[in-house]
């Protein structure tokens, strides 16, 4: 499978709205994706195939020295092959140029797959963000630091 990563363009919103809520147990609202796609265009990498998205990652500054990673979704058919690994390496080094130190991101408690993946790449658990989702269901806070 041939993989190309890019920035989001406002054609990809109708697949990256599909693919967030399918993959993340989520409802979101595309116009969010316009928007922050739109202010953090580095911060909002997609990953496609011949197939078409196969994953995306949509991050923002959210101060002078940090940056978050808000989503990060892979279609289930094409997990295990370094997708999620490769976007947030990508967002890593988007934000270095910025003097970005951390990164932060939170992830349901039960989302094993998701934390084994942050903590490879140095990701630590913070703390646990109680009833986070809005199912109730909690998330860890992880940080990495960044050189």
């Amino acid at each position: 499978m041939l993989l190309h990563f890019r920035n989001f363009e406002h054609d990809d919103l109708f697949e990256v709205v599909r693919l967030a809520n399918r993959s993340l147990n989520e409802s979101y609202d595309g116009g969010l994706f316009l928007q922050l796609g739109d202010l953090y265009p580095e911060g909002f990498i997609v990953c496609e195939s011949k197939e078409g998205i196969e994953g995306f990652l949509l991050g923002v500054i959210e101060r002078a020295y940090e940056a978050r990673i808000l989503i990060l979704a892979v279609d289930e058919r094409a997990r295990g092959k370094g997708i999620g690994a490769r976007l947030v390496k990508l967002f890593e080094e988007r934000f270095l140029h910025r003097a970005i130190r951390r990164i932060n991101l939170e992830v349901r408690v039960t989302n094993e797959n998701a934390i084994r993946l942050y903590e490879r790449l140095g990701f630590e658990k913070r703390k646990i963000l109680p009833k986070y989702y809005a199912d109730g269901e909690d998330a860890y806070l992880m940080t990495k630091l960044i050189a």
